[in-house]
């Protein structure tokens, strides 16, 4: 009996290391912010790397009014698998700010963690209103290849977060990066 527990505990522990194994690198390349009103009193992004397949991006944002209750975002992932030229759109989802941050749910998992991620590591409110002449930030919200599922392919991509208000484009985020074939 004592060894059957054994046997079931390490191989527990096989599989949770083996799950948490990947075959690739994860590499950020750019994260910028792209403002098109004037309306956005303070608008930056930066990013650095923490260590290998971990980085960490900072954000910050001010209003000169309380956003809309309507505003949306539209975010993308396009990639390009390593060995093609063709860019593929592979996710794409457009929501209401204010409807994500009451429900605080994402259809797609790899957005759901890192909307979590974003919410614990700043001062972004849980419901609207979002206000005017506040000064929202997103301090060190960590990236890393544990974000991806195990399955990953290697590719470049670029994750664009779009925010509307009144139908109007204010601002853009972009990530861009690859996943890499892991170093051995």
């Amino acid at each position: 009996m004592f060894l059957g527990i054994i046997f079931v505990l390490l191989t527990m522990i096989a599989a949770s290391n083996q799950a948490a194994n990947r075959r690739f690198d994860f590499v950020v390349y750019n994260f910028t912010c792209t403002k098109f009103v004037t309306s956005i009193t303070t608008l930056d992004c930066d990013f650095r790397k923490l260590a290998v397949n971990h980085y960490g991006l900072n954000m910050l944002l001010m209003l000169d009014h309380q956003l809309s209750k309507d505003a949306e975002y539209h975010g993308m992932i396009h990639i390009k698998p390593k060995k093609k030229q063709t860019i593929v759109k592979f996710v794409e989802l457009r929501l209401k700010i204010c409807d994500t941050l009451a429900m605080q749910m994402l259809p797609i998992p790899l957005a759901k963690t890192i909307f979590n991620e974003l919410m614990s590591k700043g001062n972004l409110p849980f419901a609207c209103p979002i206000k005017g002449n506040v000064l929202y930030n997103v301090s060190n919200l960590e990236v890393t290849t544990e974000m991806f599922p195990s399955y990953t392919i290697i590719v470049d991509f670029n994750f664009t977060l779009n925010f509307y208000e009144n139908q109007k484009k204010f601002f853009m985020i972009l990530l861009q990066g690859s996943t890499l074939p892991k170093k051995l």
